[in-house]
């Protein structure tokens, strides 16, 4: 006669179905889990964003920019972000807008948006970014610089400072500013803009080089005028408040011209 307890077979075969049962119902909830989340979320897709701050009518290259993944709803609901189709021979969006103007300053990590390149006048002002100013300088005769110079191009500023020097006036030239960027040539901002004689620039500085630059232009800038000097486009611009090199400020410190 067979006993009333049960086989270890029959508890082994119970143990292995509840196991069985068991991890079903964790894949499930996985799967449940997973799709409410990919619901929520929505898929990811590519969009650019400039990774240093560019200027309103500075022609963007694709040094400028990078990618980084956002919610596709998210894009969707913008509808003006500049995506980047990953399929084989899909659409980048970003490759029209290489040699093309932002219509305002952007940030770096500013998402880029087609708004940003809208049509608006040849003539785009500029808006100096927090923390800066624009410099105007008069530009003595420039022969080396011609047709040649353009709105976002860096240029080096030199004159020669008049200073005292015991008891007599001496001279001595400078580079007041070092790769700074220009803004405007003879007060306008049209980036297709060539000047047969540059008499004047704007120059993009940090607002304590601007405070300092109309002082030493009037008072100990020989004619009250510079010259320039073209720098190659993809030389590093001065960092705020380094744009005066510091051999010229320890100069201007030593005969009291600055503080």
């Amino acid at each position: 006669m067979a006993g009333n307890g049960s086989s270890p077979f029959t508890n082994t075969r119970l143990m292995v179905a509840g196991l069985v049962v068991g991890m079903i119902g964790m894949f499930m909830t996985f799967a449940y889990t997973n799709r409410a989340i990919k619901e929520k979320i929505g898929d990811q897709v590519e969009v650019y964003y400039v990774t240093r701050d560019v200027l309103a009518g500075e022609q963007m290259e694709l040094s400028f920019v990078s990618r980084g993944k956002v919610q596709r709803d998210l894009a969707n609901e913008a509808n003006q972000m500049i995506i980047r189709d990953p399929a084989p021979g899909g659409a980048d969006k970003m490759i029209p807008l290489i040699g093309k103007a932002p219509n305002r300053n952007l940030s770096k990590g500013d998402i880029l948006l087609a708004s940003m390149f809208s049509e608006t006048s040849s003539d785009v002002r500029t808006q100096p970014p927090r923390g800066k100013a624009v410099a105007l300088l008069d530009v003595a005769s420039s022969p080396n610089i011609g047709e040649t110079l353009r709105k976002n191009d860096l240029v080096n500023v030199s004159g020669s400072l008049i200073f005292q020097d015991g008891d007599r006036k001496a001279n001595q030239q400078i580079t007041l500013l070092r790769a700074v960027r220009v803004v405007s040539i003879n007060g306008r901002e049209d980036p297709d803009f060539r000047a047969q004689r540059v008499s004047s620039i704007g120059v993009m500085v940090s607002e304590e080089t601007a405070a300092m630059v109309p002082e030493i232009l009037r008072q100990h800038l020989a004619g009250g005028s510079v010259t320039l000097s073209l720098l190659n486009r993809d030389s590093p611009e001065s960092r705020p408040n380094e744009e005066i090199p510091q051999d010229t400020m320890a100069l201007m410190k030593k005969h009291g011209i600055i503080r």
